[in-house]
């Protein structure tokens, strides 16, 4: 039969993973368990998302002040891990710098790196202090500054995020990171500590949303430059082609929209069988759809790309469009 405490009695305290705890079967020193549990940190500290990739060219201004080159949208990422953004450039003088702004639409943060060489490759980042995720996106720019006279060209960027070694204990992002006291000698494999390891891929991953279609051109007057009209008419821009998506999923539209005057603009976007609004609006646009393994599938007459003047007169013009994976 089972005794009960009496007064002044206690149970003793013990850590599971105490080697004298007990002794189980297949213990955590096990080298499949060891693997599991290196595999999970290196999934956190190896897994990227890729937001955007551009060919410009993004080209500054000569008077030696700064141009506002383009603007991209930067998911998610409640674990605040740095965004890059590398970019190819050339430059008549012998020293530009490119700044990246990040904003979740109250606080921005930026940094800036200088190029001295005449062409090259180099690279910008910002760890956001922020929490803002991807039910209102941050956004990033990047200004780019020649001396005077000169000028700097952007040939090209790519916008990521840099992962790195998770740390200890539960993320914002609802990652656990899992101790090696459960790799030691003799110490148990909890279901608990199971269920873990089976759920951090998923939050890595919704912490971690990919594009799969990106157009970010440079950012000028809207009534010059690609996708731009002063038509009331919905006017086809261009084409979207989009990889074959095999699953049921939700995914977000992130539009960047200029103007001249009182313009404002209507997006409308034929994908498959899935035809997408965003109305009446200009600067940064957003919605989300969900589409099936068939819905994005296309053939001449669809996954079009069209806009027009809404309200207002003037110009839009349609500088980014970004299509990329939704956390749900």
């Amino acid at each position: 039969m089972t005794r009960r405490l009496g007064i002044g009695e206690c149970e003793m305290t013990y850590a599971p993973n105490d080697s004298d705890a007990w002794v189980p079967e297949t213990p955590g020193s096990t080298p499949a368990w060891n693997t599991l549990i290196s595999n999970d940190a290196d999934l956190y500290s190896e897994a990227s998302a890729m937001f955007a990739v551009a060919y410009g060219p993004y080209i500054s201004g000569s008077a030696g002040a700064a141009y506002r080159s383009c603007y991209f949208a930067l998911p998610a990422n409640y674990d605040q891990l740095p965004f890059r953004v590398d970019f190819g450039y050339t430059q008549t003088g012998t020293s530009s710098t490119v700044r990246l702004y990040v904003t979740d639409g109250s606080s921005t943060e930026s940094a800036v790196t200088t190029v001295t060489a005449s062409s090259g490759t180099d690279s910008v980042t910002v760890r956001p202090s922020s929490t803002s995720a991807s039910s209102t996106p941050r956004y990033g720019y990047l200004d780019i500054t020649a001396a005077n006279t000169k000028i700097i060209t952007l040939t090209s960027i790519f916008v990521w995020l840099i992962p790195e070694a998770p740390g200890t204990g539960v993320r914002s992002s609802g990652y656990i990171s899992v101790d090696t006291s459960w790799s030691s000698n003799n110490a148990p494999i909890p279901s608990e500590i199971l269920a873990t390891l089976q759920n951090n891929p998923t939050k890595i991953a919704m912490d971690r949303p990919a594009a799969i279609y990106s157009v970010v051109l440079p950012s000028e007057s809207a009534d010059r430059g690609q996708y731009s009209t002063n038509s009331g008419t919905m006017t086809v821009v261009t084409k979207v082609m989009l990889p074959v998506v095999k699953n049921t999923k939700t995914w977000r539209v992130w539009a960047y929209v200029e103007r001249t005057s009182t313009a404002k603009a209507d997006i409308l976007i034929a994908l498959g069988n899935q035809f997408l609004l965003l109305p009446d609006d200009e600067g940064v646009m957003t919605a989300t759809f969900t589409a099936g393994k068939y819905d994005l599938l296309g053939g001449d007459e669809t996954n079009l790309l069209s806009i027009r003047v809404s309200s207002g007169s003037g110009y839009v013009a349609l500088r980014t469009l970004q299509i990329m994976e939704e956390p749900t």
